[in-house]
Order: structure tokens, then C-alpha cells, then sequence
């Protein structure tokens, strides 16, 4: 059986276990709210998946519920992500809905890193240290210019205010049930 032949019929998960900074905004290490450390490279081969849709933003711990989908398994327990299976296998037919709106990320804190929060759109990221400082960032420029190395600080921006006021009640919430 040729390769080409199985992968009509075979999922393929890419990823890493984590991000890392190598100095940005000062941090290093993989313990920072900034992309360099929370974004891991992730892509999925799919031979039902047509591409024609935006995919949701997920976390890895999306991962296993949407594999145990995709495969027929049933859940051995309670996950805190849920399956994005519909996205990459049509025919599974399970909603996202809550994942497309963000995704929840913390760090404790220990004796070098403040603890904080953040949700992370599409778009947009609010990051809430434990002090109560927060930062916003336009990442993609869906309100004003491009973002996308963090540098911003939009919290203080007037045009942000609405925006502000749902990625608050979405970290307060984290995100919903889940």
C-alpha cells in the first residue's frame, strides 16, 4: 500500500510541548504570558477537512478529547479542553463553540515569576498579573494597528474599552465551563 494511500485515511498531529523566549520583553524561559511562550507550533493533517473555514483557537489541552473523538473512544473521565473534532472530521459532528472564542492561560508563580492569567483570542490577548496590572494587545490589528510582537499595551486605548470589558468577563469566567 503506497504512503499516499494511507494518508487519505490517517490523521497527523505536529506539534511541541511548549513555547520558549529566548529574551523577548526581557524573559527567558517558557514561563512568560507572550507568544514566544505560550504559542507551540501545532498543525494537523486531516483528509476530511477542506480548509474553507477559520479554525478555532485552541489549547493543548484540546488535544486528547479530540483525538479520543476522532478515534470512537469513549471519554475515560473529565477533560479541562474539549474536542475539536469537528473542525478536522466533518462527520463526528461535535460542537466548539467555546473554544472559538479564546483560550485560557496561568502560570502559579514562583519565587522569580509573578503568577498571572490571560485569554487569547483570534486577535487579542489580556494578560492579569497577581498584582492586578493587565496588558491588551491587538496581536493581529483587529481594532488598530498590527501587533504582533507585543509592544502595544492597549488597556489604556479608548477604542479597546468594549473589547476590554468581554476579554475581562471571559478571564473572570475562564472561559466558561470546562
Amino acid at each position: 500500500e503506497a504512503l499516499g494511500d494511507r494518508l487519505d485515511d490517517t490523521y497527523v498531529f505536529v506539534l511541541s510541548d511548549n513555547g520558549y523566549s529566548f529574551g523577548e520583553h526581557r524573559w527567558g524561559g517558557k514561563r512568560c504570558p507572550y507568544e514566544a511562550c505560550v504559542r507551540i507550533p501545532f498543525a494537523v493533517h486531516s483528509p476530511w477537512a477542506d480548509g474553507s473555514e477559520r479554525p478555532p483557537v485552541v489549547s493543548i489541552v484540546d488535544l486528547a478529547p479530540t483525538i479520543l473523538s476522532v478515534a470512537g473512544v469513549a471519554s475515560p473521565g473529565a477533560f479541562d479542553g474539549e474536542p475539536f473534532a469537528a473542525w478536522i472530521e466533518p462527520r463526528v459532528g461535535s460542537s466548539f463553540e467555546r473554544r472559538n472564542e479564546g483560550v485560557y492561560l496561568e502560570w502559579h508563580g514562583d519565587a522569580q515569576i509573578p503568577a498571572w492569567t490571560a485569554v487569547r483570542t483570534a486577535d487579542l490577548k489580556l494578560i492579569r498579573y497577581e498584582d492586578g496590572f493587565e496588558e491588551l494587545y491587538d496581536i493581529s490589528g483587529g481594532i488598530s494597528s498590527p501587533d504582533p510582537w507585543e509592544v502595544m499595551n492597549r488597556v489604556a486605548d479608548p477604542r479597546y474599552a468594549g473589547t476590554l470589558a468581554r476579554l475581562r468577563r471571559l478571564l473572570d469566567g475562564h472561559l466558561g465551563p470546562g
